[in-house]
């Protein structure tokens, strides 16, 4: 094989693991999340990020048992088109977090279930599933 061909082949390449690497990685946390060694916590949005250059996301803060972890999470199709008004009233509230024991930093916050006033001051409270009371 001459230079110019592998030259052509070397981004294909990259490319490929790439995409194995972000497939693996999608797995993985999935795995981690439904697997028997994860918790629920009270976590708090603290604050949410937009822009150009930034996916709207809700920055918010957990205790995963060893330290409070401050992470970011997606925001769903319902938060799409919405103005800062619409995103306000969330910042401060307590919501469950689900995390894995293993890996963190790989975690879920429920806005549909907010943290019921009985529970909201235990922040470095871990259920092994969401209570009701």
């Amino acid at each position: 094989m001459t230079k110019q061909k592998i030259g052509k082949y070397i981004p294909i390449g990259i490319m490929i693991l790439f995409g194995i690497y972000l497939i693996w990685r999608v797995s993985d946390r999935k795995e981690k999340l439904t697997e028997q060694k994860t918790f629920y916590t009270v976590g708090k949005i603290i604050d949410y990020e937009r822009g150009a250059k930034v996916s709207t996301s809700w920055i918010y803060e957990f205790y995963d048992g060893e330290k409070i972890r401050e992470v970011s999470h997606f925001m769903d199709n319902n938060f799409s088109g919405k103005s800062d008004s619409d995103w306000k009233p969330y910042i401060g509230k307590k919501f469950f977090v689900k995390y894995s024991v293993i890996k963190p930093l790989y975690n879920e916050i429920y806005l549909d279930k907010p943290a019921p006033d009985s529970i909201i001051i235990c922040d470095k409270c871990n259920f092994d599933k969401i209570p009701t009371e």
